[in-house]
């Protein structure tokens, strides 16, 4: 077994840093593949967490030789976190043994240090398959540098207002498999800044609540997919996203809530600026109801395939002005309707794979092909009512 905070890279798959897996490397590959190679080796000199932190008395942690701090709490019985990372002082030793004495020259910087020393040098956190059960606002106030933080396979079932504030340099939040976290509340993942990754996979969430991301910057990308494994699973499903969840959400490139199994409610993802792509596919969606993306001025790709889309209410897609691509593939789309699609101004909307039925309802499209801008993808062949051939004008009748 490798050393507890060795490279990221070992062959031995029970390394610790293996949690920075595949999916991470893709999703964020320049700044996370610059996190990698700084911490290349770097918390292999252990020392004790410090006595004061009583809940973290099972926990370990390590350092390098430029003072940075890894804290290990997983797959240990802890239950609640400090209740301050802040305290004035507290003296610690460092971890030491003879093969650790043989192998290096005892480390010790942290002696008779300040708390604020230690807790301002920490940049992982590794809260994983604990007994973590609830976040109170500010339970990482202190910790100023933390850069990844994992809570996995908890039974984690709340997170408070501003549960993560001050945490300004932090890069990747992981809050995946816990499946007892069935809402995120308001405020409960707002004001993070400049974090490249949030991954809230595979949970039990059910309901995001208006605000829940008030006040959170420049993220790369947001994942709030389910575990492939799971879509199944009711406890897996999100039930609704209120009006204005993603309202002060501002600055995220990437959203991706695949497997959603909620009719898309007025201004669900209203008020998201510079939001680039949407990825809602392979849910079950039904229905996209008016102004669902009102003032989210700067989406350049909603993606909808294979969400059973039967009903999109007029005026659903209208603010939207910078679309590239609508993708509403594979879904159950009957009618081509004029209030619905005419004011859409996407480069291109993908309609291949709908039941599309060549009835009135298309007449204002077959003589308005000139004047349209975007480029339809349609079925070879109309659904009905006599199924013929969706190219040929003259086979229609009105």
């Amino acid at each position: 077994m490798c050393k507890l905070f060795d490279l990221i890279f070992c062959v031995n798959s029970d390394c610790l840093f293996l949690q920075f897996n595949v999916l991470l490397l893709l999703s964020t590959f320049t700044i996370v593949h610059c996190t990698i190679i700084y911490h290349k080796k770097i918390f292999d000199r252990p020392v004790s967490c410090p006595r004061l932190f009583k809940s973290l008395i099972t926990c370990e942690c390590a350092h390098d030789n430029e003072n940075r701090i890894g804290i290990d709490c997983g797959s240990r019985p802890i239950q609640q976190l400090p209740r301050s990372w802040r305290t004035i002082t507290h003296v610690y030793r460092n971890k030491t043994s003879e093969l650790q004495q043989q192998q290096q020259q005892t480390v010790d910087f942290y002696s008779h240090s300040n708390i604020n020393t230690f807790t301002q040098s920490v940049v992982y956190l590794n809260l994983s398959n604990t007994n973590i059960s609830s976040l109170k606002s500010d339970e990482f106030h202190g910790l100023y540098h933390l850069q990844v933080l994992s809570i996995e396979n908890t039974p984690l079932n709340e997170i408070r207002a501003h549960s993560f504030r001050h945490l300004t340099q932090l890069d990747v939040l992981r809050i995946e498999r816990n499946l007892n976290l069935i809402e995120l509340n308001a405020y409960s993942l707002s004001d993070l800044h400049n974090t490249r990754l949030i991954s809230l996979t595979a949970n039990g969430i059910r309901i995001i609540h208006s605000e829940a991301f008030r006040n959170t910057h420049f993220i790369n990308k947001l994942d709030l997919s389910d575990n492939p494994l799971e879509v199944a699973s009711i406890k897996c499903k999100i039930k609704s996203i209120e009006p204005l969840a993603f309202f002060g959400f501002n600055q995220c490139s990437n959203l991706s809530i695949v497997g959603l199994t909620t009719p898309i409610e007025p201004q669900s993802f209203s008020y998201m600026i510079k939001i680039k792509t949407i990825d809602l596919s392979n849910g079950h969606v039904t229905k996209i109801r008016q102004y669902a993306f009102d003032h989210s001025e700067d989406i350049g790709e909603i993606n909808l395939s294979n969400s059973f889309v039967k009903h999109i209410e007029p005026g659903a897609f209208n603010i939207v002005v910078n679309f590239t691509s609508l993708n509403l593939r594979a879904n159950l789309i009957r009618h081509l309707s004029r209030d619905v699609f005419e004011n859409i101004t996407a480069q291109i909307i993908d309609l291949n794979d709908n039941p599309i039925q060549c009835d009135c309802s298309f007449k204002w499209f077959l003589k308005s092909t000139t004047l349209i801008q975007a480029s339809y993808l349609l079925p070879d062949t109309c659904a009905g009512p006599d199924g013929p051939n969706i190219g040929l004008r003259d086979e229609f009748k009105y």
